[in-house]
């Protein structure tokens, strides 16, 4: 470290001097679109400045720059899509938008599409479309490649395929030693199990090579989840809405089969079925009138959202999320998202007390009925949550010995404010 060099103010002046047309400043029209791309409110909050790496060379600058202040901290973005402040921007300190990294190539064979660590899910269809492909990747188009996958990841295909990190061949990443290494099932092949769910506590993920697939035009998307009538190639997103400000509530159901031919009999069929009626079971009852009365003037928009947990990662293709293939998690378990859309920053707090406890109100009925589940799904974590807990021990331990030796120093952990930490 440099004697005084300490602060953010002289960090963001020395990046600006190694990198001067890649630095923005509040009031600049660059910083300003970074700030507001936060798909949420509470993530559009003031670093110092602004770093907007175009190259892996770039993000090797910044990383050894940053290294120099041991006591400045970063946050890093991608598609900046995480609901919890913090996570990937930062106040006061320094946050890496990787938004310029947004090249997406195929491979000769066309087996590998890999793609910058600033792309969003929904802009690689147009490459992979047009040649009759499709992929592992995130359901939602405004999701950035990077977070969703070293976060897990939930997408289409998780049925059969298991989470989108299991379909990650290499990773391109900055150390914080800046070294850039290729993370994969031969080099740094312990990296690389780590790497699918550890989000920000290891590196600077740069580029993902993840696998293509060959699929027919998707007819329809999935079914209940009674383990009876599991279907490995369908999946379902089933939300439950209620609008404040329209006093409205909805259903949707997002359906997908990956093998249309044998869409009859199967639990897709139920979905076809359905009359437009609803029954009162379906109604988030309880708390609506309070909700409404409460938060008129936020605009409040409040969904529960049921998501089918993927297949277990293979021994041969491992990950350290910690589910055991044997109790088939595809089949029995779900994730429950509470997601809240409104207007009003200063409803964020009370807002996510609520969350916490409806939340620990499921938990203790899960609990009863002995059916709870103790992961955490990471992109979809409340920043009260501490998702490592849910991983099994010897996952956990693991993540921590590779954290040791490729973050010898701590920078991830101790720099990076957002997200979860393997160490206090």
């Amino acid at each position: 470290m440099l004697a005084g060099f300490t602060t953010t103010t002289s960090a963001c002046t020395s990046l600006n001097t190694i990198l001067p047309d890649r630095i923005f400043f509040p009031g600049s029209a660059a910083y300003n679109t970074s700030v507001f791309s936060y798909h949420f409110l509470e993530a559009r909050i003031q670093p110092t400045c602004i770093v907007g790496p175009r190259s892996t060379e770039d993000i090797s600058k910044v990383v050894e720059t940053i290294g120099w202040f041991d006591s400045v901290h970063f946050a890093i973005s991608s598609g900046g899509h995480s609901i919890n402040k913090g996570f990937s921007n930062i106040q006061d300190g320094i946050t890496i938008d990787l938004s310029a990294l947004n090249t997406v190539q195929l491979s000769q064979d066309q087996s590998i599409v890999s793609i910058g660590a600033g792309f969003l899910w929904g802009n690689i269809n147009d490459t992979v479309e047009h040649y009759s492909l499709s992929f592992q990747g995130g359901g939602v188009s405004s999701v950035g490649v990077r977070g969703l996958t070293t976060g897990g990841g939930i997408g289409f295909f998780s049925p059969e395929r298991g989470w989108v990190c299991d379909s990650v061949t290499n990773f391109e990443v900055v150390l914080s030693d800046r070294a850039i290494v290729n993370a994969n099932a031969t080099s740094h092949s312990d990296l690389f199990v780590e790497l699918n769910s550890g989000q920000n506590t290891f590196e600077i993920i740069m580029r993902i090579d993840n696998q293509t697939l060959t699929t027919e035009v998707l007819a329809a998307f999935t079914a209940f989840k009674e383990p009876g009538k599991f279907d490995p190639h369908a999946m379902l997103i089933a939300i439950l809405s209620y609008n404040t400000s329209a006093d409205l509530y909805g259903a949707i159901a997002a359906v997908y089969h990956s093998h249309p031919k044998n869409v009859n009999g199967s639990t897709v069929e139920a979905f076809a079925s359905i009359q437009p009626q609803l029954g009162d079971s379906l109604r988030i009852a309880p708390t609506v009138p309070a909700l409404k009365e409460m938060y008129a003037s936020a605009q409040l928009a409040v969904s529960l959202a049921f998501q089918s947990v993927p297949a277990a990662a293979p021994a041969s293709n491992p990950n350290s999320l910690g589910y055991l293939p044997s109790p088939q998690p595809k089949c029995n378990l779900f994730n429950l998202l509470v997601d809240f859309s409104y207007q009003d920053p200063a409803a964020t707090d009370s807002l996510e007390k609520v969350t916490q406890i409806f939340l620990h109100a499921i938990d203790e009925i899960a609990e009863e009925e002995r059916i709870k589940d103790k992961h955490v799904y990471m992109n979809y974590d409340g920043s009260w949550q501490d998702v490592l807990k849910g991983y099994r021990q010897d996952s956990f331990e693991k993540m921590r010995d590779v954290a040791r030796k490729y973050n010898e120093k701590g920078m991830f952990q101790k720099q990076v404010r957002g997200g979860a930490k393997l160490f206090n």
